[in-house]
């Protein structure tokens, strides 16, 4: 599991405690967390295969709690620390996975949640007023207080960034918002029985579960100025999602316009072009890729040769291979495509 934190541009003595905070619960990740979720997994009864899923929910919520109190965390015992994220992670998974939509309360005062969905919940010395259909009237509102509508918007995003809703916050949301996207595109490509996959054990498709870590992902943003890229990106797939040949390159393309840099997304967006035989489109997203965050480079060498090979030059393809796995001899996709070429016909 990984995570790409944002660096304050305060410099390095704000990013300290927070990549000292990552450091811990790297550790903590690798040594206790796996014994942690399994015997989380047994005392609530359930299923075994869902710890993978779990570990990866689990980890993007101990990662928030560092980026958030990173101070407290490092000031912590280690003792003290791990008890903490064994609260954190028994915590959520009784909220989002034995009891959905049932708000947990808090068992460390200490230690509140951070807000979630609505901001306006925690500002008490407001009263809303709500139109009929349940959403809140601003204009109403802001004359109710003797306030401009504008004004009302600023004390809204004043206090939501004061209580931990800051361009951080958002941040990390939205990388796991288009993560998200990428894997319910990948399991939508991989239902369709088009795609080339190398011979190794991976979970089923479940777009169902991928569709409702989307629901889940949307309470993450509250309806202000700041969030809107990603509410119009997640919209379409959070209520009544239509899934069809065309969803994959559409979550892809959402995916990319939140994270334009993913190399995860630009991939499965050039198999997705390549499924829809639309070459130019195919190269396109080749290309992206190679520019992504830390592309893998065995990935993009199957992708080249895929791509000689659908424009009829099998030959070019296998040599390309073979040339790359000289350079990259460790990288397990190439050597996997090295031994099938290699393999007795």
């Amino acid at each position: 599991m990984d995570i790409d934190h944002h660096h304050d541009t305060g410099g390095a003595a704000a990013t300290a405690p927070i990549e000292t905070a990552l450091r811990h619960l790297a550790t903590f990740c690798e040594r206790l967390l796996p014994s942690t979720l399994r015997r989380i997994i047994a005392w609530k009864r359930l299923p075994p295969l869902t710890l993978p899923d779990l570990a990866e929910d689990v980890y993007q919520e101990l990662a928030l709690d560092c980026l958030q109190h990173a101070d407290a965390i490092v000031a912590l015992p280690p003792r003290n620390r791990h008890l903490r994220w064994m609260r954190i992670a028994e915590r959520w998974i009784y909220r989002c996975r034995v009891q959905p939509g049932r708000a947990m309360r808090l068992q460390d005062d200490a230690w509140p949640a951070p807000p979630i969905g609505d901001d306006l919940r925690i500002m008490p010395w407001l009263e809303m007023v709500a139109l009929d259909n349940g959403r809140r009237n601003l204009g109403a509102t802001a004359a109710r207080h003797g306030m401009r509508v504008r004004e009302l918007r600023e004390a809204i995003d004043d206090h939501a960034t004061a209580a931990g809703h800051d361009e951080d916050y958002h941040a990390f949301w939205q990388r796991r918002a288009a993560e998200a996207m990428t894997g319910l595109a990948a399991d939508l490509l991989r239902e369709s029985g088009q795609l080339v996959l190398l011979p190794r054990r991976r979970r089923s498709p479940d777009p169902v579960a991928r569709l409702t870590r989307l629901r889940h992902l949307a309470g993450r943003f509250p309806v202000r100025p700041v969030t809107r890229p990603v509410r119009v990106m997640l919209q379409p797939w959070v209520r009544r999602p239509k899934l069809n040949e065309r969803s994959p390159r559409r979550l892809l393309h959402a995916a990319l316009h939140l994270t334009p840099r993913s190399a995860a997304a630009c991939l499965w967006l050039f198999e997705a072009c390549l499924c829809d035989a639309d070459l130019p489109a195919a190269a396109r997203a080749l290309r992206q890729a190679r520019a992504a965050a830390d592309p893998p480079p065995g990935a993009l060498v199957l992708a080249r040769a895929r791509l000689l090979e659908a424009r009829g030059r099998p030959a070019a393809a296998v040599a390309l291979v073979r040339r790359a796995h000289w350079r990259l001899r460790c990288d397990p996709a190439l050597l996997a495509v090295v031994a099938q070429l290699n393999a007795p016909r």
